[in-house]
């Protein structure tokens, strides 16, 4: 049933309980979303499947509040500017030396490697950057609609006769 005034996908997208307590054991206990969302009373079938889940417009919703993208651009340029002072025995002195390390610290490198990942910022397993599509069609199609058409031979053709 739809509402009077309200555009399609404009009414309510607050997550439900089990949404909040499925992000809740994943952000601050680091548990998988499957497993998460065994212990919030989730079917083993469906916790198969977190895409389920994690494409509803309430977990959505939860991304936006407790990881906006603003927060997470700001950490990340603090964690790649940030220096921490590690001490080192050199072994030639026998002392400790204090040295400067650019490393980022693991646990928020981590985090927001986590955080990345629940955004889906990264492209999936096996996915480059870019996804093409290929149609293959008969020259006769290509040509009546005035396609470029490869051939085996490597030479194109645009499909019409006034270009060959």
């Amino acid at each position: 049933m739809v509402k009077r005034g309200v555009k399609r996908g404009e009414y309510n997208v607050n997550p439900n309980k089990r949404q909040r307590g499925v992000f809740r054991r994943v952000v601050n206990d680091g548990e998988s979303v499957s497993r998460a969302m065994v212990k919030e009373n989730y079917s083993v079938k469906t916790s198969h499947n977190p895409d389920k889940i994690k494409k509803s417009r309430g977990w959505q919703r939860l991304l936006e509040t407790y990881l906006p993208d603003e927060s997470l651009t700001k950490k990340h340029k603090e964690l790649l500017e940030k220096k921490e002072i590690a001490r080192v025995f050199d072994h030639g002195t026998g002392e400790w030396i204090q040295t400067i390390v650019e490393q980022p610290h693991s646990d928020v490198k981590g985090a927001l490697d986590m955080a990345y990942k629940l955004k889906k910022k990264y492209p999936g397993e096996g996915e480059g950057g870019t996804k093409v599509n290929v149609v293959v069609i008969s020259r006769e199609v290509a040509e009546r609609h005035g396609v470029i058409v490869q051939t085996n031979d490597s030479r194109t053709s645009s499909g019409t006769e006034a270009d060959r």
